[in-house]
């Protein structure tokens, strides 16, 4: 089983978009669902609370929300 660094319903912080064209808004996300491993690296979906589109994240583009302050 995967070791997961993030939990169901938890906020975090994506603090770049990646590739511009690729339309990712940075800011806050609550974790909805964990995925496979991708490339070895956990994954996850998350709603945007921006515009509450979902995206697949892998861990090292997200922040918990407390250490983005």
């Amino acid at each position: 089983m995967p070791n997961y660094r993030f939990k169901l319903g938890q906020t975090i912080i994506v603090p770049w978009s990646g590739h511009p064209t690729r339309g990712m808004p940075s800011g806050r996300y609550i974790v909805v669902r964990l995925l496979p491993l991708a490339g070895g690296e956990p994954q996850y979906r998350a709603r945007s609370a921006t515009d509450g589109r979902e995206w697949a994240l892998v861990e090292s583009q997200m922040r918990p929300a407390a250490e983005a302050r």
